[in-house]
């Protein structure tokens, strides 16, 4: 997947996004970087859905993820709508 470069953040020494869920809470998911662009990034999809972090699998980004492009205006758990 290709994600812009402004929406990725470090949590704990992982870099990842917030994601708006359905219930429309917001979540950390990290990310795992495959390339960099000028203004984008290329992130592993995963094995189903899935990336290793720490030695464990964890969920990352799915291809219909609601990505937070400006995620300093937000934080884990916030409610939007």
């Amino acid at each position: 997947y290709e994600i812009p470069k402004k929406s990725i953040i470090n949590k704990d020494d992982q870099d990842g996004v917030f994601v708006k869920e359905a219930s429309g809470i917001i979540k950390f998911y990290p990310i795992e970087k495959l390339k960099e662009k000028d203004k984008s990034v290329l992130i592993y999809a995963g094995i189903d859905g899935k990336i290793k972090v720490n030695d464990k699998e964890v969920k990352t980004i799915s291809a219909f993820s609601d990505v937070i492009l400006n995620p300093s205006a937000v934080k884990e758990g916030d409610l939007i709508n």
